[in-house]
C-alpha cells in the first residue's frame, strides 16, 4: 500500500498519478489518517462495476432494506416494469443515467 501525506501528494501529484497505473491506488494521509485515494479510472470502474449492473428497481429495493422498509407488501419491481413498458423513454433514460460506460 502506497500511503503518502497530503503535502507530498501536492508536490508530486504527476508522479503519483503515473504510479497508480503501475502499482494501484495511492492513499493520502491527513494528520496521520488515510483520508483520500488516488486511483486510475479503469480500476475505479472495475471496483464499482457491481453497482452499475443493478437495475433502478433493484437499487430502490436495496435502499428500502437499508432503511428497514423491506417488509411492506408493495411490489416495486412489477410497478417499475409496468412503467417501463408504457414509457420506453424512461427505460432509455434509466440505461443512460446509470451506465457509467457512457459517461
Amino acid at each position: 500500500m502506497n500511503a503518502i501525506p497530503v503535502y507530498e501528494a501536492k508536490n508530486r501529484l504527476s508522479y503519483y498519478l503515473h504510479l497508480t497505473d503501475e502499482q494501484g491506488p495511492v492513499f493520502i494521509t491527513n494528520h496521520g489518517k488515510v483520508s483520500y485515494v488516488i486511483q486510475n479510472l479503469k480500476d475505479y470502474q472495475n471496483a464499482n462495476r457491481e453497482l452499475t449492473k443493478k437495475s433502478f428497481s433493484e437499487r430502490i429495493q436495496n435502499s428500502r432494506v437499508n432503511y428497514g422498509l423491506e417488509n411492506d407488501d408493495f411490489n416495486y419491481s412489477e410497478y417499475y416494469e409496468s412503467i417501463r413498458e408504457e414509457h420506453p423513454m424512461i427505460r432509455d433514460f434509466e440505461e443512460t443515467m446509470f451506465n457509467e460506460d457512457k459517461l
